[in-house]
């Protein structure tokens, strides 16, 4: 543990409140000492990791993450027009690209899929905030933003759906 609190220190794999992702578990860094390293997790418990093994995971540190990538999927209905589509996912994209949070080089809408009801439409969506509640408070921003272009343009929403023949 001792070499492993050294390694720590030396390379900076993270900091305090970085959120990190090891293997078997996820969460905000609140202090790291010479045995352990203390984790919140998402459930608010707090976990003790001996430096040694984490000196030896793999860490995904996701406070220094540039852009939070969302993906994203839209259905619509079948009988939707391809030109519809393709204007929408044009609309969609630059509307996307309005907020000033988000990458918007990086912003990809297009239809991806023949689903099972639906025509999915995917998108790729990279946001640049630095804490998750104003991650959500931007999908939240956008959600509402494409729900408003859908109806703008009589897009409608696909929901799961089945159709059942009887046979005479």
């Amino acid at each position: 543990n001792l070499i492993g609190s050294i390694t720590i220190f030396v390379d900076h794999p993270f900091e305090i409140d970085d959120y990190i992702l090891i293997p078997g578990m996820e969460g905000t860094v609140e202090e790291v000492g010479m045995r352990a390293t203390r984790i919140r997790t998402p459930g608010q418990s707090l976990a003790y990791v001996p430096n040694g093994e984490l000196s030896n995971m793999i860490i995904d540190n996701w406070g220094l993450r540039i852009f939070r990538r969302w993906n994203l999927t839209i259905g619509v209905e079948y009988g939707t027009s391809p030109e519809t589509i393709a204007l929408f996912c044009q609309r969609a994209t630059e509307n996307i690209n309005s907020f000033d949070f988000i990458a918007k080089d990086k912003t990809l809408v297009q239809l991806n899929e023949l689903g099972a009801s639906s025509l999915n439409i995917f998108a790729m969506i990279f946001i640049n905030v630095p804490t998750y509640n104003e991650e959500l408070e931007c999908k939240h921003k956008i959600l509402l933003n494409l729900i408003s272009l859908a109806q703008e343009m009589n897009v409608e929403f696909a929901f799961p759906t089945q159709t059942l023949h009887l046979k005479k």
